[in-house]
């Protein structure tokens, strides 16, 4: 009997120890409130029009702001161009909708979104400007600041809502009779001894405390606007003024306090710097009601828009880099919009049919008569850029950046209800939105492509005085170790299965330096440790037995070394797979959350209906502080064996974390990566990233995987090397493999084009290795059956191509089928997409491949 109560009391413990993590970390969260901000009303800003224009002027630009409408113009005085905010013809635009109309005529608009989930746009225009509440201020640093209430409210009109009689009597002085008899129609005239039988004496006291010494004329309820107007007009005509207004709110108890839920207290600072116009947001000056979550905003959405008439085109960070010409007409294919980053991982989807993503924060419009670009400086992480032609939603083409302000995710309740409860962040981000135009009065992309470079090197001093080799670099990745799933013991198990060995590494090194590809070689070595290419989490290295000996991956490396081949050891700081309480994860604790408060557990994706494949196991996005610690792992593993470092994912995933009681925004991993780099950088480790976000491009040794090609839009007229022109010479970069490649001809060509290296995956073992296995996508790496073509098209490249790799870009044209780059020592590089042979420049380039020819004048 004493046995069994002990095993009932064992028991007890053991289910209360499990329900623990349960009600702490999944129960609670999803009823906690602390930390998340109360509804509150939101005050709105008092209508404050100066008489004139707010003017800003340096030697480069002038910059003006109507108080009337907050449309600014921008003057390049070096051309006497002229920028607008919105176009002139707006509101006669014969295509647009109305609240297209309001869209191209504002300088703000944003969403926001209700319990359900639906999102409602709200403009300046419609929803601030027209109502009257806003403010127009010249700071004592000599910006301009815009203070927005941007809501469904009344309009403020420029009268009193009440006046005691004395005050009444000194402005009817000066009105005409008409005037007068208006007025008072308009207005009622209270006597606290002859008030009427349904008059409440107490209320009216209480709201006009003057009405116990005196007459008080208060505005009528239900007054129609034109109505105020006209009174607005009458009061205007005698003086009277924004002053005498707050003096006869001040009278009445709350006056001025105009309430509504959805309205948003939006702040946009406008400043000069050289050729730049710096546009802010601060994000601590924001104001809004919880309940109706702020969830993005807009910056100067028509700005620097092309008419029909005009001629230009806009500028889009898709790829290298891509242009869509004014009014092309693809007016039945869909608007450009693409993510800074990729995903946020930390975000929930259902499914996965196309990612968009952009690399570096940047876009422009072109002219006749000059461009500008964008830099997307603070909160470039939070944003995404869109794009349009003429001819669609409006008569103008357009280009602008969306921020997403406050994130959610809906939350599933029950299985038993279709319905979901939608959370959403507790808070908004802190800082500031910060946009740069840059202004050019040049016209051409590769103008802007170089101010953006010029941008780089000022602002990244140890970017701007690196150099690199002028031969082709080559990237080669070994591949370590796969998974199976095999039988262990009669237990379907995935085990590490070996596809390159330490050892095997050792001898494809010795076999890639006979054949004479050593110069300006990299090896990325992947799946060397903790489970191969499906990485566990790292919170120590643990080598693969499969794959050999400690001593055997020592021997890799020092050969390597000797070599004077750089070796990077690749690793997954990020996620957390196929990871337990051995590996040191525990998912309640380690794991980031969604904004429902949910462990962010990620499945794979099926390409074939998109959704969540549930054959294959699921994986944790970490928290940013475990992120980082898997960093240090990495690195400090990676040197010592004297190599470089590899990340699968810094630079180019980014995702935040939305633990209420720990949130990391986006942004602030952002940094976090960055401020990272810059330490590994400056002390001297060489570091290899995939796809190269702006901020970890600058501070890398190598960059593999770079898209060239970007979402291929239907709506994009031409790719452009603007993000290799911006890099090259400074830093080295490839394409994808081109052993891997779907259409390895064209990844060829392309790295041609944009002056890239070239990248090749290769494993010792067949293909035959990979059967009954996930990982389809290394059938052609089998270095046996690929190493000799891989020798031949190297050679062809570098030979051809010799001696440009140093030198920074200085120019790119499309004749035809032929695009030519022009480096700065003269070497012209001719890269032929046609199917048939061209002539140009006097040169024949061959179909479907590439040709150089130094210091060519036309």
């Amino acid at each position: 009997m004493k046995r069994r109560i002990l095993v009932r009391i064992v028991l007890v413990l053991i289910l209360l120890l499990a329900l623990y993590p349960l009600t702490k970390f999944v129960i609670l969260p999803l009823f906690d409130t602390s930390g998340e901000l109360e509804g509150h009303d939101v005050p709105l800003y008092g209508y404050s029009e100066p008489d004139t224009p707010m003017v800003m002027e340096n030697d480069a630009l002038r910059f003006e702001l109507d108080p009337a409408t907050t449309h600014l113009t921008l003057t390049d005085k070096r051309t006497g161009h002229v920028w607008l905010s919105s176009p002139d013809n707006a509101d006669s635009d014969p295509i647009a909708l109305p609240v297209e109309k309001n869209k191209l005529n504002s300088t703000l608009s944003l969403t926001y979104a209700a319990s359900t989930g639906m999102t409602t746009q709200f403009t300046s225009q419609e929803h601030s400007i027209s109502n009257g509440v806003y403010e127009v201020l010249m700071q004592e640093d000599g910006s301009v600041r815009v203070n927005y209430s941007v809501g469904r409210v009344q309009r403020s009109f420029l009268m009193p809502t009440a006046i005691g009689d004395t005050r009444m009597q000194q402005f009817m002085e000066k009105m005409t009779s008409k005037q007068k008899k208006d007025i008072k129609e308009y207005y009622r005239e209270y006597n606290i001894d002859k008030l009427g039988k349904t008059d409440d004496k107490a209320a009216l006291l209480a709201a006009y405390p003057d009405l116990a010494e005196e007459h008080v004329w208060v505005l009528r309820d239900g007054t129609k606007d034109h109505l105020k107007q006209r009174c607005e007009s009458i009061f205007a005509e005698v003086g009277y003024t924004a002053e005498d207004l707050a003096y006869d709110n001040s009278r009445i108890v709350q006056a001025g306090s105009t309430i509504a839920k959805a309205v948003f207290n939006v702040s946009m600072v406008f400043r000069l710097d050289g050729s730049d116009l710096v546009v802010e947001v601060p994000l601590d000056d924001l104001a809004y009601d919880v309940d109706y979550p702020l969830t993005s905003l807009t910056l100067l959405p028509a700005f620097g828009a092309g008419g029909t008439a005009d001629n230009g085109f806009l500028f889009v960070p898709d790829g290298s880099g891509a242009i869509i010409r004014f009014n092309n007409g693809r007016v039945s294919q869909r608007a450009y919009y693409a993510n800074l980053y990729g995903w946020d991982w930390a975000s929930i989807r259902t499914q996965v049919t196309n990612e968009t993503r952009i690399n570096f924060p940047v876009f422009g419009v072109s002219g006749d008569s000059g461009s500008f670009i964008c830099i997307l400086e603070d909160g470039a992480s939070w944003a995404g850029i869109g794009a349009d032609i003429a001819g669609r939603l409006t008569s103008y083409n357009t280009v602008n950046a969306t921020y997403t302000i406050v994130h959610g995710d809906a939350y599933d309740v029950s299985e038993r209800t279709n319905n979901a409860v939608y959370m959403f962040e507790t808070a908004h981000p802190t800082g500031f939105i910060r946009q740069r135009y840059r202004f050019l009065p040049e016209s051409g992309y590769m103008d802007m492509a170089a101010s953006y470079r010029d941008y780089l090197t000022a602002k990244y001093p140890d970017f701007a005085a690196q150099t690199v080799d002028a031969d082709a670099p080559l990237s080669i990745e070994l591949i370590g170790a796969i998974d199976k799933v095999q039988q262990v013991a009669g237990v379907p198990t995935s085990v590490p299965i070996a596809m390159t060995t330490y050892a095997e590494a050792k001898e494809l090194l010795r076999e890639l330096v006979t054949r004479n590809l050593a110069q300006n070689m990299s090896i990325r070595y992947a799946g060397w440790m903790n489970g191969g290419m499906n990485q566990q989490l790292l919170s120590s290295v643990r080598l693969i037995r499969q794959l050999g000996t400690q001593e055997e991956l020592f021997s890799f490396a020092q050969n390597a070394a000797i070599a004077g081949v750089p070796l990077y050891l690749d690793g997954l700081t990020a996620f957390a797979r196929d990871s337990g309480l051995l590996e040191g994860f525990i998912a309640f604790r380690d794991a980031a959350r969604f904004t429902t408060r949910e462990e962010a557990e990620i499945p794979e994706y099926s390409p074939i209906w998109y959704g969540a494949n549930d054959d294959r196991d699921t994986y944790y996005l970490v928290k940013p502080a475990i992120a980082m610690r898997s960093v240090n792992a990495l690195v400090d593993a990676a040197a010592s064996y004297g190599a470089g470092v590899s990340f699968r994912d810094i630079g180019y995933m980014l995702s935040a974390d939305y633990d209420s009681k720990n949130h990391t925004t986006r942004e602030a991993v952002l940094h976090q990566q960055a401020e990272k780099l810059a330490e590994l950088k400056a002390s001297g480790r060489d570091v290899m990233i995939r796809q190269g976000n702006d901020y970890a491009a600058v501070q890398a040794t190598l960059i593999t995987d770079m898209d060239f090609d970007g979402g291929q839009y239907s709506i994009i007229d031409e790719y452009i090397p603007f993000y290799p022109l911006a890099l090259h010479s400074r830093v080295s970069y490839t394409g994808a493999s081109l052993n891997l490649a779907d259409d390895a001809e064209e990844v060829l060509l392309r790295s041609a084009e944009v002056g890239a290296g070239l990248q090749y995956t290769l494993t010792a073992q067949s293909a035959r290795v990979l059967q009954d296995s996930t990982y389809s996508e290394f059938y052609g790496a089998d270095a046996s059956l690929v190493l000799d073509d891989i020798t031949a098209q190297v050679a062809q490249y570098r030979q051809t191509l010799s001696g440009i790799f140093n030198q920074e870009m200085t120019g790119h044209e499309r004749v035809g089928n032929v695009t030519i780059t022009t480096y700065a020592n003269g070497t012209r590089v001719y890269v032929n997409f046609g199917y048939t042979d061209a002539a140009v420049d006097g040169i024949t380039v061959p179909a479907r491949s590439y040709a150089a020819q130094q210091e060519v004048s036309k």
